[in-house]
């Protein structure tokens, strides 16, 4: 659900808008854009994470998904 809080007026260089159209999904508004993009976890927050799965059962976990890219990219 999306919450309406009110709107600012920004200013943005030329390329900043390129850039944000650039990236702007159908149906997205820049407002969306904006907070797509910049709400992203940093990378260093997953650190850690495949700690407890075997060495053995992550080189499965990349093969197929390599798999799965490089058939995708044959389509």
């Amino acid at each position: 659900m999306q919450y309406n809080m009110g709107s600012k007026t920004i200013s943005l260089s030329d390329g900043a808008y390129r850039i944000l159209s650039a990236v702007k999904r159908p149906g997205e508004s820049f407002s969306d854009v904006v907070e797509r993009t910049l709400n992203k976890k940093p990378l260093s927050s997953f650190a850690g994470a495949w700690a407890d799965i075997e060495t053995d059962e992550i080189k499965k976990i990349i093969k197929k998904e390599r798999e799965i890219s490089t058939a995708k990219r044959r389509l």
